[in-house]
């Protein structure tokens, strides 16, 4: 990110990188990646989680008593800024949370404590690099560029700076400061574009 501009994705590229994590697989074990990974990048495009945040969930920070939450609770624990906060879930992300708990979170094998994402052995917790080595590699084959965890954080909060306004939108990244969330205000491409398009209307 370069100073008072955020690199993020338009939104055709949003549907190409989406429509990667969508697509067919025949494997099973093909499957339960795609599932996992399918969420991960959600809770930073749909939720703007950061990196960070995302691989120290919980089971219960997403599902509880048998379904997806309505609203993920970002602990202050877990938090970047130590601050908790609430993000209200998308219908997209509410559908990926139940498909992960019906294929991979259930009770016999996890507990509410267990950690969300694990690695291929099942052993370890999904590292914030290799989240980095997904989104990129995802970002090649869907869109011909690499794709950064930030830059799908900074997609959910330019999306949101066109429906609300900065406050909502300070609150629901989580930043300490206003400042922080400014550099959302300014106009992207896609925005100036959208704007002359208007005129042809």
């Amino acid at each position: 990110m370069t100073k008072g501009k955020v690199e993020s994705l338009t939104d055709e590229e949003q549907v190409k990188f989406m429509a990667h994590f969508y697509r067919k697989e025949i494997r099973l074990i093909g499957t339960y990646f795609q599932c996992r990974n399918r969420l991960i990048v959600l809770l930073m495009l749909d939720a703007g989680l950061r990196v960070g945040e995302v691989v120290k969930l919980v089971v219960s920070d997403l599902h509880v008593l048998g379904s997806p939450v309505g609203m993920i609770t970002v602990r202050s624990k877990i938090s970047k800024t130590k601050t908790g906060r609430e993000v209200p879930v998308t219908i997209r992300l509410h559908d990926s949370i139940q498909e992960m708990w019906l294929n991979t979170w259930q009770p016999r094998m996890y507990k509410p404590w267990n950690s969300l994402f694990l690695d291929a052995m099942q052993f370890n917790c999904l590292t914030s690099r290799r989240i980095q080595q997904i989104c990129k590699t995802a970002g090649i084959l869907s869109i011909g560029r690499p794709v950064h965890p930030h830059m799908l954080r900074h997609t959910f909060a330019t999306r949101l700076m066109r429906k609300t306004n900065i406050r909502v939108v300070q609150q629901l990244l989580g930043h300490a400061s206003l400042s922080s969330t400014q550099v959302y205000t300014h106009p992207n491409q896609q925005d100036l574009q959208t704007a002359i398009d208007a005129l042809n209307k």
